[in-house]
């Protein structure tokens, strides 16, 4: 999957993003609104994971959408 494509469909997606990363919040999401990098970053404030394993479990959520 294109990441764009998550971006412009934003709306649809972000039920599954907030189905994959529990702790995001309505705000969060608003936030992050599609972009990658925010929604990284976002996660790893939340998770206290990497940057590695995020970008890991991105991937890996890009390949299951």
């Amino acid at each position: 999957m294109d990441w764009s494509s998550v971006e412009s469909h934003w709306d649809h997606y972000r039920a599954h993003v907030k189905a994959r990363w529990t702790k995001l919040s309505p705000a969060h999401l608003d936030a992050v609104a599609g972009d990658r990098a925010r929604l990284a970053q976002t996660i790893q404030e939340l998770y206290g994971i990497s940057p590695a394993e995020v970008e890991k479990q991105i991937r890996y959520f890009e390949e299951r959408h």
